[in-house]
């Protein structure tokens, strides 16, 4: 492991956000990504404000098998909406999307503050994930999306990296995600400027590649 990753996992174990590019040959986009234990409404604020794209908790595929969590393209085709789901995106996976959850503690759910007490929330519950618990806690549909990661190769997206960052760091495999775009071009942010934006603010910048060939 060099020191650059070994300086991320540093910073993320204490709630420092790591920007997150995938691959030229996938998305090809940089994530801001904190570990949900330390969304605080600041750092829900920060996502918003400089990342600017959705902001989402990546959760494992075993935390969200005992949660009983299902895609949202099952939920669709159990509907008998299948017509809406797609096997494959443009970058070539399939989605990690699941459900969209509030904190049952929250008002309207959207506030920086609302969004914060349910990732907290939700980290707290992959520490031991529980169905009748999650259901008590929590209800959908909400304004923060889970993400469940795919099987172990099944999948190589920002949810399957970030929660792998989780493991290494020994962190809970919860983890807070959000694109990061750019208002000029109003497209994703290119991996360069993403480059000097993490330079200016003294974070750092992991390629998935790097990440991918890391051992836990």
């Amino acid at each position: 492991m060099d020191h650059e990753l070994r300086a991320a996992l540093s910073d993320f174990r204490k709630g420092k956000p790591i920007l997150l590019f995938d691959s030229p040959t996938r998305e090809g986009e940089v994530d801001m990504v904190v570990s949900a234990v330390h969304a605080a409404p600041g750092m829900v604020a920060l996502a918003r404000r400089d990342a600017g794209g959705l902001i989402c908790v990546a959760l494992s595929s075993e935390v969200g098998g005992k949660l009983g969590l299902p895609y949202a393209d099952d939920i669709l085709r159990r509907a008998g909406m299948g017509g809406l789901t797609i096997r494959k995106t443009p970058y070539g996976d399939s989605t990690a999307f699941s459900a969209w959850v509030n904190s049952r503690k929250t008002f309207t759910g959207i506030t920086d503050a609302d969004r914060s007490e349910t990732i907290r929330e939700i980290a707290d519950i992959a520490v031991n994930p529980i169905k009748r618990e999650f259901a008590g806690k929590f209800y959908s549909p909400g304004h923060v999306p889970l993400l469940v990661a795919r099987p172990e190769g099944k999948r190589r997206g920002h949810t399957e990296l970030s929660i792998k960052l989780a493991k290494m760091a020994g962190m809970p495999p919860a983890v807070m995600v959000c694109e990061m775009l750019d208002s000029k071009t109003h497209g994703a942010l290119a991996l360069a400027d993403a480059g000097k934006y993490a330079k200016k603010n003294g974070l750092h910048l992991i390629c998935g590649e790097e990440l991918e060939s890391a051992e836990l």
